[in-house]
């Protein structure tokens, strides 16, 4: 699953060897810490996700809900406050309505 939140863009998978965890993974490593700032982050420097994080999975569920409860924005591309961000959800956001519009 990719999660892309103001703080960044983040990829969540079942852990191949704990079903108890999932493994969330980015490309930089606060689009993790921003929201588990506790994360212990590992580095993979020939992975695609480069950085990553075993978190339980009532964790990634309570923090992505918590996320969901306190959001106040009616446009989520404006309140994206990094510039490079905001122009590569922009970017995805223009492909996606290019390919996928009827």
């Amino acid at each position: 699953m990719w999660v892309a939140h103001t703080e960044g863009w983040i990829s969540i998978v079942a852990h191949r060897d704990d079903p108890e965890v999932l493994l969330v993974r980015a490309r930089r490593d606060d689009h993790i810490t921003h929201l588990w700032p506790d994360a212990e982050i590992i580095i993979l420097a020939d992975a695609d996700y480069r950085y990553r994080a075993a978190i339980s999975r009532e964790m990634v569920a309570e923090v992505i809900a918590e996320v969901l409860i306190n959001m106040e924005y009616d446009d989520f591309k404006s309140h994206v406050s990094d510039v490079e961000l905001r122009t590569s959800y922009l970017s995805i956001w223009d492909f996606m309505r290019e390919r996928l519009d009827e």
